[in-house]
Parts: structure tokens; C-alpha cells; sequence
């Protein structure tokens, strides 16, 4: 825990906690471009195998089948928590915030384990084993959203205009030797 935390938190759990809490994306979901991005680029374009599969099993193609559904889906979880680590882990090496670097080492160590698990549980337990991958795209998007909770590209900036009133209007006072 860095000394400037020290004295405000009792352990990196609490504090870790705190992060999470300020940088909870539930805000950003009045923010349209966050919105319009996550729809568009997560999970649409992000999930387009996902989407290929389940459409061929709707329309019942020829090779069409659960196996296939699965195996688009197993990769997304790691794609998505991978780039969203990297990006949680260069901000928080930037700023040299321990806590909230190897919480994204954590959750793609952890995502790594449940892909892992899910795989080798497919074969005896397909339900479970899409279960445990429903669950971690869930976590996944979370945490895709957690990282980007506080970028500025997503946020509307507020209006520069001037406050001085309509520009027609004649101001008061001398502006002699004001130039423009």
C-alpha cells in the first residue's frame, strides 16, 4: 500500500474495495457513448463468432452444433479481461497503484483457470460448463467496464462557451488598447 494510504485504510483489501466502489460503472451507464460503444464494440463486434454460431444453430445449418457455440464463446473471456488487464495494468503502472495492477493480473490469471476448468468440464457436464462461461462473460464485460469507468474518451466533455453573455451586446468599461 503506498504511504500517502497508509493511515486512510487498514489493509489493500479496503482500499482495493474503495477502487472498485469509485470506479463502479453503473454511472457511466447514463453516459451514451460508453453505451453506444459497449453495445457496438463489445458485444456485438466483440462477440460476432457468438453470434455466427448461435445464428446457424437457429437457422439449423448443416454444421451447426453446441460444440461449435462453445468453443466462440470460450474465447472471448480472455480476449476481453486480457486487453482490459493490459490496460488496467499500464494506467496503474503509470500511476504507481500496486492495488489495482495486480487485481488485473488477478482476474486474468483467474479468468485463465475458469476457461481451463469450463474446457476440461464441457466433455462430462456441457450445462455446467456453459454455466461457468455465461458467468465469467458476465465478469468479463464487468471488468471491461470497470477499466474504462473512468476514461475520459466515454465522457461527454462539458461546453467551453464563453459566459459573458451574446456577443452583439456592447460591454461596459474602457477597451481602449485591447486588440483581438
Amino acid at each position: 500500500m503506498s504511504e500517502n494510504n497508509e493511515n486512510e485504510y487498514k489493509s489493500d483489501w479496503a482500499c482495493l474495495w474503495r477502487k472498485i466502489k469509485e470506479k463502479a460503472p453503473c454511472k457511466l451507464f447514463l453516459n451514451a457513448p460508453f453505451i453506444f460503444y459497449m453495445i457496438s464494440a463489445i458485444i456485438i463486434l466483440g462477440f460476432l463468432g457468438v453470434w455466427i454460431e448461435v445464428l446457424k444453430a437457429l437457422l439449423e445449418i448443416e454444421d451447426a452444433n453446441p460444440q461449435s457455440i462453445f468453443t466462440a464463446l470460450i474465447a472471448v473471456p480472455p480476449a476481453l479481461v486480457g486487453a482490459s488487464s493490459f490496460q488496467l495494468i499500464l494506467k496503474a503502472t503509470d500511476e504507481r497503484d500496486k492495488i489495482l495492477s495486480s487485481f488485473g493480473y488477478s482476474a486474468t490469471c483467474i479468468t485463465l483457470v475458469f476457461i481451463t476448468f469450463s474446457s476440461l468440464l464441457y466433455a462430462d457436464y456441457p450445462k455446467q460448463a456453459y454455466s461457468i462461461l455465461i458467468l465469467l462473460t458476465f465478469f468479463t464485460i464487468w471488468f471491461w467496464s470497470f477499466t474504462n469507468a473512468d476514461n475520459p474518451i466515454y465522457k461527454i466533455p462539458p461546453t467551453d462557451a464563453p459566459s459573458g453573455g451574446h456577443t452583439s451586446r456592447n460591454p461596459q468599461g474602457d477597451l481602449g488598447g485591447f486588440t483581438t
